[in-house]
């Protein structure tokens, strides 16, 4: 293009000092260049328009690509969420199942056949008041598991003033609790819990750690009671 502009500025300064006549037999090839010097500087316009062009649909390119991109990335962070919450769904769904195959065992007893028992006896709660799973026999005072399993275990057990009651808590020949009631000033009642994992068929009772006279009314009772938590 340069060369072109100083073709065309040599042209112009002989056209100036040179005469018509001496001149006239350039007339045609100074046309024909200049004709060539506007196609030259229509097609350095050209060329111009397309790089201008051609600079954009790159950029909007490259914006585009970075926009799907992101948009994949979205894509991935929603399908990943999608299956963490599927998944979630699907545990729930299994914890139901497995509820719904647990079996249903707990049972609640109360009053004393024996208010005077002897070290080592075995506590017999004689009102069965809930015995879902049939594991409590209010003849023997013992509990035998339906169903092998984490089971939690609860007494209560009233003691005269200033006498205690002191317990021990069996599973099989394991003892999972012992401790002892106590109070100086009025007749009370005190509560205590053993958790234990039994295996079908294991039996959990209550017995005495020495001879105590317990007590025992329509607002005091002593009870025996106990859940299945977790199947095995």
């Amino acid at each position: 293009m340069y060369l072109m502009l100083t073709i065309l500025g040599l042209l112009v300064i002989q056209r100036i000092s040179c005469s018509e006549p001496q001149c006239s037999r350039f007339h045609y090839e100074e046309q024909t260049l200049l004709k060539m010097l506007k196609l030259e500087l229509f097609v350095e316009k050209m060329k111009e328009d397309i790089q201008s062009t051609q600079q954009k649909v790159l950029e909007t390119l490259q914006s585009l690509d970075k926009e799907k991109n992101g948009l994949k990335q979205d894509y991935q962070e929603m399908k990943e969420r999608d299956e963490a919450v599927m998944l979630r769904y699907a545990q729930e769904v299994e914890n139901l199942k497995e509820s719904a195959k647990r079996p249903t065992i707990i049972f609640q007893s109360k009053g004393l056949i024996n208010l005077s028992p002897s070290a080592g006896e075995t506590l017999v709660f004689k009102t069965t008041m809930l015995n879902e799973g049939n594991g409590y026999n209010n003849s023997t005072g013992v509990f035998t598991a339906p169903a092998a399993g984490v089971y939690l275990f609860t007494i209560q057990l009233c003691a005269h003033s200033k006498h205690d009651a002191q317990y021990i808590i069996m599973a099989e020949d394991k003892e999972i609790q012992r401790g002892f009631f106590y109070d100086t000033e009025s007749n009370s009642c005190g509560t205590a819990n053993g958790l234990t994992v039994l295996k079908e068929g294991h039996r959990v009772r209550i017995k005495m750690q020495y001879s105590r006279q317990l007590m025992e009314s329509t607002t005091a009772w002593n009870t025996f009671s106990g859940v299945l938590l977790h199947t095995y």
